[in-house]
């Protein structure tokens, strides 16, 4: 079995073709909330992506709780319109599948803002990669991969793990500027 079902996989299409990064379900009262990089819903320049479906807990073409598509998108101006790597995050509130709400189903991990905290040891980071540091063996991208590691207040990744492992939106194609009090 998976080591994380709360994790996933977020497809979306860029202007350019379909692409994905990992996403993961976050507890929230609408119990419909992942959490993604800012760079999976803009290119950083006022483009935004479109056409977002996530499936949690994906392993090869074993979608064990569906798919779901994204009803709000929510991310800091700051990547948005300027691509400034400290906003790079992003929440999108889901619709519930046939099945029901993706919390409800897989699961959700629980989430830390602030506090200037920046020493954890023990932090895992979980991905779906295009590529593996150092290449190890071949990527299909439908493999959740992990490592493990500590972080810091001058780490952009945590020690232990490749270089490139890192764990509001304007209103646009009607959708609001920012989620509504009962998305999240």
């Amino acid at each position: 079995s998976m080591p994380a079902t709360t994790i996933g996989k977020l497809f979306f299409f860029t202007g350019s073709g379909t692409s994905w990064c990992t996403a993961t379900i976050v507890n929230a009262p609408n119990k419909d909330t992942i959490w993604t990089a800012a760079h999976c819903v803009s290119d950083g320049h006022g483009h935004e992506y479109e056409d977002f479906v996530f499936k949690p807990n994906l392993n090869g073409s074993s979608v064990p709780f569906g798919s779901f598509k994204a009803k709000y998108i929510s991310a800091p101006a700051g990547y948005v319109d300027q691509g400034l790597s400290q906003y790079d995050y992003a929440a999108i509130a889901l619709s519930p599948n046939t099945r029901g709400k993706a919390q409800n189903l897989a699961g959700a991990e629980g989430w830390i803002m602030g506090g200037n905290k920046y020493n954890w040891s023990g932090v895992t980071i979980f991905g779906y990669p295009r590529i593996i540091y150092p290449s190890k063996q071949p990527v299909n991208n439908t493999q959740l991969r992990y490592c493990t590691g500590s972080t810091s207040e001058t780490a952009h990744h945590p020690a232990g793990c490749p270089p490139r492992a890192r764990g509001l939106r304007r209103p646009s194609r009607g959708r609001p500027s920012a989620l509504p009090s009962s998305a999240c």
